[in-house]
């Protein structure tokens, strides 16, 4: 833990995480979605993976599928 004393060396070390990590601290929390991979990163570290392509199943195939079974249970 850093103790600051100014309003400049508290930019500083935002800066120097910034440019050191890459990170997004305005939207730490990213989603990217492929045809076959679903990420979920915080502060750019992997923290969800899906991967179907060993099922040869795009993921768009899988959530179409879940549409289908919740309209299906929402008739029942």
């Amino acid at each position: 833990m850093i103790d600051l004393t100014s309003k400049e060396e508290a930019l500083k070390h935002i800066q120097h995480i910034k440019n050191t990590f890459g990170n997004d601290l305005e939207e730490p929390l990213k989603i990217y979605k492929s045809d076959y991979r679903l990420e979920m990163r915080y502060l750019n570290n992997l923290i969800y993976l899906i991967d179907t392509s060993t099922l040869d199943m795009k993921i768009d195939d899988f959530l179409k599928g879940d549409e289908k079974e919740s309209e299906r249970k929402g008739k029942e």
